[in-house]
């Protein structure tokens, strides 16, 4: 099966228009895709609707026409993720494949055993490539929506921030199973909290039960951040659909 192509554009465009692509996207289309005159592509607008689009002209610059009749791409989840600080490296691939899974918001926060020590301006230097990584696994997953990026939050935001019946603490000391609460909720928004390699510490974690935060585990197996992040979202995904078909 061949890839479809897509590129985003900033505005909605009209039924059977032309659409001039910048200069990275027409040549990834010419050059690397190999595509020509009359070859098929997708369009996605900022407001999620995906649009059937044939090459008209592979220039410089590049042109495409859209067709009359766009579809809904794939909605955003009602996840919010908030995980701890990481190597840019794994949080690169866990903002990566959040956005393909559909994640509404990923936020990065501080904590008391976090090895990775990172300042604000650090988070703000590395926003264009994060913003990079979403727009390709956007076009890849076919996303009309980016999920927002925010850091850096102090822990104790991140429990403020969450309401009540909203949220779950996932650490190895959890009584209970992160699918069977989450599937037990009725809140229309799910934020699941993720800590850094080293986990919680005390305090911490007693401060989030304070809040009313339920402590849930994964299981057995000791995970790395991002990899207990990606599981922790997939079941949040499955159990928000679930809530859905009920």
């Amino acid at each position: 099966m061949r890839h479809t192509f897509r590129v985003t554009v900033g505005y909605v465009p009209a039924a059977g228009a032309t659409v001039t692509l910048d200069e990275s996207d027409g040549h990834h289309l010419v050059r690397v895709a190999r595509r020509a005159v009359g070859e098929g592509a997708e369009v996605i607008d900022p407001v999620g609707q995906i649009w059937p689009a044939r090459v008209v002209d592979i220039g410089p610059p590049v042109v495409v026409r859209v067709g009359d009749a766009p579809r809904s791409a794939p909605a955003t989840l009602p996840i919010e993720l908030f995980v701890g600080a990481l190597e840019w490296g794994r949080f690169d691939l866990l903002v990566e494949k959040c956005t393909e899974i559909g994640v509404a918001r990923i936020t990065m926060f501080g904590s008391a055993r976090a090895v990775r020590r990172v300042d604000q301006d650090g988070f703000d230097r590395r926003r264009d490539r994060l913003v990079r990584l979403v727009d390709a696994a956007a076009k890849q997953s076919g996303r009309g929506r980016r999920p927002e990026l925010r850091g850096l939050v102090p822990f104790a935001t991140v429990i403020d921030e969450i309401p009540p019946g909203a949220g779950c603490v996932v650490d190895a000391r959890g009584d209970q199973a992160l699918g069977t609460t989450l599937r037990a909720g009725d809140h229309p928004h799910v934020a699941i909290v993720v800590g850094s390699d080293a986990g919680f510490s005390e305090d911490e974690i007693g401060a989030a039960r304070d809040a009313g935060l339920p402590i849930c585990s994964l299981g057995q197996a000791t995970l790395r951040a991002e990899t207990a992040a990606l599981v922790a979202v997939a079941i949040a995904s499955d159990a928000v659909g679930a809530r859905g078909a009920d």
